[in-house]
């Protein structure tokens, strides 16, 4: 065999291979930069806020609200950035290494708990298959049975609860001290208005709950209720942290946000989910016409439209612990409802509670009935 063909051979299949990698890097190398990128400022973050024992945004306060928080609001194309966010992580990631990095370097910033979940690392795709994991069967018990009884429908820290009175405007608070009217949130209803203008017996209760990028991104049904309508807010797309909250008042209000009204048995019953900043896509399993985040592919870009509304012409009966939709990213759940005077809440703001966990109950003396698993996890039936 001639030597020098032998050599040439191999330096031409070396050149291929070669070739093929630089174009699947020129390829991939904008998202995977821009990914290893967020996945460094986020550690920076997160040593500084360990290290000083302060967060990284307090110095909004301390330095004049009045000045940074309408630069917050109004400076940043928070829909665009969420747009371009959301195109990174659907972008597939072709080799197992990389999938590894990426994945494991998401978990150790949020603390993912990878023994509950369903299917390997090597299954995802994408970040965004690995932001919708499904979990294993039996690591959530539902407090299915007893009566009267509301539950967690996510994964989440408790920021908010209350009640509020029957006092005209209905105002409900965001989080102490910051209230905003009950109709800016879910729009208006007149049966509610007139309810808790007539019947001084009836209270409404208010539960946020606010999830982080780590915890598990699907919602599910807090409560056997009937679900009539569905409306979509337009809006930005503030970041959603106990610090925005805190500081931007009707922060839920200014979101794109997805309200589901209806009825369990207590009264009225509304289940919000509340976008956020990178939390571009709200997804309802029963309701493929809606679409969150359409007008983003410019900065600045603002919806001319205030609201969507969509009457189901068949009710939707939701069980409780029944799986109902999902973020794209952690965000907030606004949990609004009609009980008796009897309600107990369970939990307390900076609580940390689990899907299917008793969040409180409207008939607090009646003995609690043993939990059950979850329904079947989203895609899985």
């Amino acid at each position: 065999m001639n030597p020098g063909r032998t050599c040439l051979r191999r330096l031409c299949t070396t050149r291929q291979r070669y070739g093929s990698f630089r174009e699947e890097w020129h390829k991939y190398r904008m998202p995977v930069g821009l990914g290893f990128g967020c996945l460094a400022v986020l550690q920076m973050k997160r040593i500084y806020v360990r290290e000083t024992g302060n967060d990284v945004f307090t110095f909004f306060s301390d330095y004049g609200s009045s000045i940074s928080m309408p630069l917050i609001k109004n400076a940043i194309p928070y829909n665009w950035i969420s747009n371009i966010w959301g195109k990174c992580t659907r972008v597939d990631l072709q080799f197992d290494w990389l999938k590894s990095a990426v994945y494991r370097s998401w978990t150790h910033l949020y603390d993912c708990n990878l023994d509950e979940m369903r299917y390997p690392l090597s299954t995802y795709s994408n970040l965004s298959e690995f932001f919708l994991r499904p979990l294993k069967d039996g690591v959530r018990a539902v407090d299915s049975k007893s009566p009267g009884v509301i539950v967690s429908p996510v994964d989440a820290k408790v920021l908010h609860v209350s009640t509020s009175s029957s006092n005209e405007p209905i105002m409900i608070e965001q989080v102490k001290g910051v209230t905003y009217m009950l109709e800016e949130f879910i729009g208006a209803l007149a049966y509610l208005k007139t309810r808790v203008e007539n019947d001084e017996k009836r209270c409404l209760q208010t539960v946020v709950l606010y999830l982080a990028p780590g915890d598990y991104h699907h919602f599910h049904s807090p409560v056997d209720w009937t679900i009539s309508q569905r409306r979509h807010f337009p809006g930005t797309l503030l970041p959603v942290r106990p610090w925005a909250v805190e500081q931007i008042p009707g922060l839920y209000c200014m979101n794109e946000r997805v309200v589901l009204n209806g009825s369990w048995a207590g009264g009225f019953f509304s289940l919000g989910a509340v976008g956020a900043l990178n939390v571009g896509s709200i997804d309802i399993v029963f309701d493929k016409d809606l679409k969150t985040n359409q007008k983003s592919w410019f900065p600045f870009l603002k919806e001319k439209m205030k609201s969507f509304q969509r009457m189901y012409p068949i009710p939707v009966n939701a069980s409780r612990g029944q799986p109902v939709g999902s973020f794209n990213l952690g965000s907030t759940i606004v949990l609004v409802f009609e009980t008796s005077p009897k309600w107990i809440f369970n939990v307390s703001p900076g609580d940390v509670v689990k899907v299917g966990q008793r969040i409180g109950s409207d008939q607090p003396d009646l003995p609690a009935l043993p939990c059950v698993s979850c329904p079947p996890w989203p895609f899985e039936v």
